[in-house]
């Protein structure tokens, strides 16, 4: 017998409102079940590299959600009753929508997997489902298309080189990337360092002054020069020439 879309309201509502009221107990006494062989079935069933993005559809108080949390997915639950979501959340830690089985929202191609017992639910929702399961495979089948891009480069040509911190700041500005440049910063070991350039060569005009007249006479004419000028001064040891100056007591010999 084929169910108006108000009798199945109906249906969903009771069968909603009894979970609600049994939550605790249906939690106590299915948390130890053993459905490691369903969730194995599953994983071998997906392509691509693990982690994996999978919908625990019908997650109850969470115990599915928190097996695949634990093997490194990311488990995303969703449940019609209020009670159980917020059971699951608590015990796996993981995001869970509450959401009407009968009208259900979910992402085109977020999920490699859906985990749930197609075979037991209604007409419409077996058929919604399986919409859904075609939309995750097309997903799996467009992977390896993205994935398996030749590139002509390697591995040297990947090394960091030389790169223009302002320039990379205003692209992140322009994006709105403002957060992520000082996590940049980090990643790199800081902005680079700024290129010197080529080093410049100075003519030098060297001239050396033996006298203080001369000394001062080049300081003048140098005053008013605008080129950059240094220097330098160095005192030799001299004696004068010995001279015979007369003692008290008679020329020295």
């Amino acid at each position: 017998m084929k169910l108006t879309p108000d009798e199945l309201s109906r249906v969903a509502a009771t069968t909603v409102g009894h979970y609600n009221r049994t939550a605790e107990a249906f939690w106590q006494g299915t948390r130890d079940h053993d459905v490691s062989q369903n969730i194995a079935a599953l994983l071998r069933h997906i392509e691509g590299a693990p982690p994996f993005t999978i919908l625990d559809l019908g997650c109850g108080p969470g115990r599915d959600l928190k097996t695949f949390s634990e093997m490194g997915h990311v488990a995303i639950g969703l449940d019609g009753a209020q009670r159980f979501a917020n059971l699951a959340r608590e015990h796996s830690g993981c995001e869970v929508w509450e959401q009407d089985f009968l009208a259900l929202r979910l992402p085109n191609g977020r999920f490699d997997g859906i985990f749930a017992n197609v075979d037991k639910n209604t007409p419409k929702l077996r058929a919604s489902l399986e919409t859904y399961e075609a939309q995750v495979r097309q997903n799996a089948q467009a992977t390896p298309l993205v994935r398996d891009v030749p590139l002509d480069v390697s591995l040297d040509d990947l090394r960091m080189g030389q790169w223009d911190a302002e320039e990379v700041r205003n692209l992140f500005t322009f994006l709105e990337f403002r957060t992520l440049w000082d996590r940049l910063l980090e990643a790199v070991g800081g902005p680079p360092a700024a290129d010197a350039g080529p080093a410049e060569t100075l003519d030098v005009d060297l001239e050396r002054l033996a006298t203080a007249e001369d000394a001062v006479a080049t300081l003048q004419r140098l005053a008013g020069s605008i080129e950059p000028v240094a220097v330098g001064v160095a005192w030799s040891p001299w004696w004068p020439p010995r001279r015979r100056w007369p003692a008290p007591w008679g020329w020295p010999t």
